[in-house]
């Protein structure tokens, strides 16, 4: 049977019989009686003991309602690391006199403050150029869309002080989700991860900064072929991954490093691996809208 914590007031009930059968003629259960307070007062200190010993018994394994400090320690324990926030990337194009010099570290700044660096020292050409930037904060505050106004902090001599993103800015990715970081260590001591089954395709999947569900379907494409999809709930806008985002978690499920092992591992060399985006399964007319629409369908 299941051990089940005992209220304070089942805990008072408790030390007031337990007194009373132990003092004959005492009374225990009189509001301004010594016997009283004393019992109430044990129940107390009992309510804390067991409030410690519910903690314990959720903190053994990393299931609903542990700590997370509980969730870092099994994590520690398989050698999964928790995902870090990752800085966006993007091109940023200015112009300017033919010659001028942009010089990498150069700071610019979007109209809601967030700040980016140049990558490398670029020289404009036929007055133009696409200078590579990266996000000075990490997370999904550095995205931002292509044509998003940019200005440079500190002016450079020929170069026009502001100018539109030539390619969006991605990649950037908050740090992962206690949550999402619990569910991972959760499947991990659930599932037989082995380098043939579909469980293991999940977890790659997962591995990936910015994932937070997948799904794989073995011999999608016939004896041989494995299918993965995933989805990024967190990330602004729709869950559906970008082509970009598909071509990480593909590059990644072909080869990465083993955080346990530092060796590099990935596909069995006998499949081949499909890596593609689902697509939202449109609602039926006339029926009431599903809170979470289904997000998985085969290609």
């Amino acid at each position: 049977m299941a051990w089940e914590r005992p209220t304070i007031e089942q805990l008072i009930e408790e030390s007031v019989t337990d007194t009373e059968s132990r003092l004959e003629g005492g009374s225990a259960r009189l509001r301004r009686k010594t016997l009283n307070a004393v019992a109430a007062s044990r129940a107390g200190a009992l309510h804390g003991v067991h409030g410690r010993l519910e903690t314990m018994a959720k903190d053994m394994l990393p299931v609903k309602g542990c700590s997370f400090e509980t969730t870092l320690k099994w994590a520690g324990f398989f050698k999964m690391p928790r995902k870090l926030a990752t800085h966006a990337r993007a091109a940023w194009k200015c112009s300017g006199n033919n010659g001028a010099v942009v010089q990498a570290g150069q700071v610019l700044q979007r109209d809601d403050g967030v700040e980016y660096t140049t990558d490398e020292e670029v020289t404009l050409a036929d007055g133009t150029a696409s200078i590579p930037i990266t996000a000075v904060v990490s997370g999904a505050a550095g995205n931002a869309a292509e044509g998003r106004l940019l200005t440079l902090v500190t002016p450079v001599e020929g170069v026009q002080p502001t100018g539109n993103l030539s390619a969006a800015a991605t990649g950037g990715n908050d740090l992962e989700a206690e949550e999402d970081f619990h569910e991972r260590v959760s499947e991990r001591m659930a599932l037989q991860m082995t380098g043939s089954n579909d469980a293991i395709y999940v977890m790659w999947a997962k591995e990936v900064p910015g994932v937070t569900r997948a799904l794989c379907f073995p011999r999608i494409m016939g004896r041989g072929t494995v299918g993965v999809t995933f989805v990024c709930d967190r990330q602004e806008g729709s869950f559906i991954p970008s082509p970009e985002k598909v071509a990480e978690v593909d590059a990644y499920i072909e080869s990465h490093e083993d955080p346990a092992t530092g060796q590099m591992t990935g596909r069995s060399v006998t499949a081949e691996v499909w890596t593609f985006a689902p697509a939202e399964k449109p609602s039926t007319p006339g029926s009431p809208l599903r809170r979470t629409p289904r997000p998985f369908v085969r290609p």
